[in-house]
């Protein structure tokens, strides 16, 4: 698993960074390999 900044200007990955994730996954696995996340609660 990799995670990188939206944008590789940025360098480090922080809370606030926007991220790329990136995994490897057999080529026979049925699964989705598509993450959705919701919207962003700041409460949190």
């Amino acid at each position: 698993m990799t995670f990188s900044p939206v944008n590789p200007k940025k360098g480090n990955v922080h809370k606030s960074t926007d991220v790329n994730i990136k995994f490897e996954v057999a080529k026979t696995s049925v699964q989705s390999i598509v993450w959705k996340l919701g919207n962003f609660d700041a409460i949190l």
